[in-house]
């Protein structure tokens, strides 16, 4: 039996059950994944310990929090936003995997000397411009509610051209838009946008069908990568780096199941 959990607050709409209930009924193995909203993750973790769990994988808002908390063994040097975690023994270690999941699944686009809008200023927000950043992208555009978190990411990341606006009143054109904050999520929110310039749409949140985002990058013919995409590669990521099992060659197939479920959400 492998023993997983999903760290988060709130979790009313996480698909990660279904898609390890899906892999676990797939492939014949026996897997536990439970839900731990809580208000006390490193407590938390302390349990999933006692009980022997194999891993667990981190949403929001502990991302970070949880680094400072557990400081794990990490797969990635100066990376303090993790989303997975495995015991091994008396250690914990520690990764992203939604970093790597981007990369993949942005790996046909160059980022070389682009410029990026990027919605949000939270975890999410951080690990798009860790992307970026490996990328070569040459500017960012930070739209935000919360400005004091952009100009916090803009310290940290001091080596880009970073600019800071309000929320949806940033009106530069940008090659890449990037939408790291819930909106589209829970209602058909639509973003101020401007496709004139964009090659390449990623909006982290997924709804019922596509999101109002997708779905208008789609209509002006832009490549687009959708929060089901990523929450599917990032799951398929962690189970083997927990576990050792890799079935990225189901991901398409585990996509399509992920789309279909959420629909009956």
């Amino acid at each position: 039996m492998i023993l997983l959990g999903l760290l988060g607050n709130p979790l009313s709409k996480s698909l990660s059950p279904d898609i390890f209930s899906y892999i676990s009924e797939k492939k014949k193995i026996e897997i536990e994944f439970n839900l731990f909203e809580t208000s006390s993750p490193g407590e938390t973790v302390k349990e999933l310990r006692k009980l022997s769990y194999n891993g667990f994988f981190i949403t929001t808002p502990f991302k970070e929090t949880l680094y400072n908390i557990l400081k794990p063994k990490l797969m990635f040097t100066n990376f303090n936003i993790i989303n997975c975690v495995k015991f091994s023994g008396s250690d914990i270690i520690a990764t992203n995997t939604d970093f790597i999941a981007l990369k993949i699944l942005s790996s046909v686009f160059s980022f070389k000397n682009k410029t990026a809008l990027l919605l949000g200023s939270g975890a999410t927000a951080v690990t798009s411009i860790y992307l970026l950043r490996a990328g070569g992208i040459k500017k960012v555009y930070i739209s935000a509610r919360n400005l004091t978190k952009a100009v916090e990411i803009k310290k940290r990341f001091d080596d880009i051209d970073i600019e800071i606006f309000d929320f949806n009143r940033c009106f530069k054109k940008y090659d890449i838009l990037i939408n790291a904050t819930p909106v589209g999520m829970y209602y058909n929110e639509r973003i101020a946008t401007d496709f004139s310039n964009t090659e390449l749409v990623i909006d982290w949140p997924y709804s019922k069908g596509m999101t109002v985002l997708i779905k208008d990058a789609r209509a002006n013919n832009i490549k687009t990568i959708s929060g089901i995409e990523i929450l599917v590669v990032q799951a398929i990521i962690g189970f083997e780096f927990i576990t050792g099992y890799n079935f990225f060659e189901d991901k398409d197939e585990i996509i399509e199941y992920v789309r279909q479920k959420v629909k009956t959400k």
